[in-house]
């Protein structure tokens, strides 16, 4: 399967495609921000994509955050093995004043509590 991902800058910049990858893993939590797993081999492409707090979208729903960077030689290759939390983890880097009580679907609370507590902020 030729997985091509798109990796954007922190500001949502489309930097580039990334297109060789030994392995992709994605873990879903039901409760919290789920993370995610990526090794490629080291070109001047992926050095220059692959850095802390880049976002990768990987496919249909995935996104992550490179929070992670490790190189290692291997049989094949030089490899550069990245690690971070889904794109739900941003959220837990913001600070949420007071309290809330929400319901309904996931995508849209989320919404709401960006826009409340981070762009149009209305507690101070």
């Amino acid at each position: 399967m030729d997985l091509k991902m798109e990796v954007y800058s922190p500001g949502l910049e489309l930097l580039g495609l990334l297109e060789i990858q030994n392995s992709v893993l994605c873990e879903r939590k039901a409760f919290g921000a789920g993370s995610f797993s990526l090794t490629s081999l080291i070109t001047d492409e992926s050095r220059t994509l692959l850095i802390p707090e880049n976002i990768i979208w990987i496919a249909g729903d995935d996104a992550g955050i490179i929070e992670y960077i490790q190189e290692e030689a291997g049989e094949d290759g030089p490899y550069i093995t990245v690690k971070g939390s889904d794109l739900t983890g941003i959220l837990e880097r913001r600070i949420l004043r007071g309290r809330y009580d929400l319901s309904g679907p996931v995508p849209a609370l989320m919404y709401q509590l960006v826009d409340d507590c981070c762009i149009h902020p209305t507690q101070g």
